[in-house]
């Protein structure tokens, strides 16, 4: 009787064990494995005046808040976009980025808000002196692109977005 207990106690302990490890495994290694199915949830082309994007989209926290962070340039027509299920605040700040961008507030497909040309810290700048880019007004979307492209294009606040979903190999 008592090594039956034993030998079920320790089954128990290694499933308990076990679980957490591979809760933590599915849900965060894979997130950020290369090809995963769950780093990527699309790529859609956007429109904005005449600026024609393929785009990343962010709608998980987990991908929202590694956003653009430790690459080293973004092709020039890419960017990405940052997705909410409710109009927020939503801010933004530049940790590990390392090229600037231009950082457009949207609201129900319309431009509410934009930074422009915001640039990367420097190297060895803590978190907390990292400087916190913020809309004065609720937005539902956000796209962060190459810094310049809202000049390039004149696109400006008030101006409308259209997407459309694409297959892209």
């Amino acid at each position: 009787m008592v090594s039956m207990l034993r030998r079920n106690f320790w089954r128990v302990a290694a499933l308990l064990m076990v679980f957490p490890l591979a809760l933590f495994f599915y849900f965060f290694v894979l997130e950020f494995l290369p090809g995963s199915n769950l780093q990527e949830t699309g790529i859609i082309e956007i429109s904005i005046r005449e600026a024609l994007l393929r785009v990343g989209v962010a709608s998980t926290p987990i991908l929202r808040a590694r956003g653009l962070s430790g690459r080293d340039s973004l092709a020039r027509d890419a960017g990405m976009l940052f997705t909410f299920d409710k109009p927020g605040f939503y801010s933004f700040w530049m940790k590990d980025m390392r090229f600037p961008i231009d950082i457009i507030w949207l609201r129900d497909k319309k431009i509410v808000y934009i930074a422009k040309n915001v640039s990367p810290p420097g190297t060895g700048v803590p978190d907390s002196k990292l400087k916190v880019y913020s809309p004065p007004v609720e937005a539902d979307m956000v796209l962060e692109v190459n810094a310049g492209i809202a000049d390039r294009f004149h696109i400006e606040v008030n101006d409308s977005m259209t997407a459309e979903i694409k297959k892209y190999d």
